[in-house]
């Protein structure tokens, strides 16, 4: 993850040669060695599910968001306001973030909530986002 760092200095400093493609990346940085980390990380974080009745959440063809309300998107998950969302279905959508992680809960959320996670989806994917016509 600390390679993700570099890259985004050399973004910020106006220098992208050398920075690999997006799915390059990802897969050097998720290696087998590497799943014992990523797996312990994610069960570090606090787990919420956000239920929506009123919109309908989307998911792109890299449907797993990580993003910083300070660094914006894509962020690694060692940052330590991170927060990733995954949605699982029309009305449901995984929330880990590292906020107190002893109390994950269900939480109702509007449409504005949604319309916020989709746009995440959108930015997020590399060619497709599926949902209900309308979304």
């Amino acid at each position: 993850m600390y390679v993700l760092s570099y890259w985004e200095m050399l973004v910020r400093a106006g220098d992208p040669a050398g920075i690999p493609p997006v799915l390059t990346a990802f897969a050097n940085q998720l290696k087998p060695e590497n799943y014992i980390e990523y797996a312990n990380s994610l069960e570090r974080m606090r787990w919420n599910w956000l239920i929506s009745t009123e919109k309908s959440f989307v998911i792109g063809d890299e449907p797993v968001c990580r993003s910083s309300p300070d660094r914006g998107l894509p962020c690694g998950l060692r940052v330590r306001d991170v927060q990733v969302f995954i949605p699982l279905s029309r009305y449901l959508c995984l929330f880990l973030s590292h906020d107190n992680p002893e109390s994950s809960k269900a939480i109702h959320v509007d449409r504005d909530v949604v319309r916020n996670v989709n746009h995440l989806q959108v930015m997020g994917a590399l060619q497709y986002v599926y949902g209900p016509s309308g979304t």
